[in-house]
């Protein structure tokens, strides 16, 4: 791992994150009363948790994941929109799609949400064992 920032977040809840950002610098953050709390060796196992995020590179997994989700759905709309929309009359495949999208992304949100809770499991398993 390259040069990683740790630091404290204001938060009623004790919880710790792990994220890079655009120019991949690696930041990992603990809920400012969770050194008051936990004992050296239990802040120890939760920095080292969060680091095999960093790893593993979840961060980007998950949000490739996330965004192929959302590509196939709009790549869908479109193609629909092809099917039913015709030279001479596309304004019923605008509508149709404008109907049709409210369902599918609805299923498309709950899909996703689906599997980002299977990848996530996943990836809090692999974290633990890194």
């Amino acid at each position: 791992l390259k040069q990683i920032k740790f630091g404290l977040f204001k938060s009623d809840d004790f919880n710790a994150y792990a994220f890079e950002d655009i120019e991949d610098q690696h930041t990992v953050l603990l809920a400012e009363d969770m050194p008051k709390v936990y004992s050296t060796q239990e802040l120890d196992a939760i920095v080292l948790h969060e680091l095999g995020h960093l790893k593993h590179k979840h961060i980007s997994y998950r949000m490739m994941i996330t965004n192929l989700s959302q590509t196939t759905i709009i790549s869908m709309l479109i193609l629909l929109f092809l099917k039913f929309s015709t030279h001479f009359n596309i304004i019923v495949g605008l509508v149709f799609v404008f109907f049709a999208s409210w369902p599918l992304v609805n299923i498309s949100k709950f899909m996703s949400l689906m599997l980002d809770q299977f990848i996530s499991r996943k990836c809090e398993y692999e974290a633990d064992f890194t």
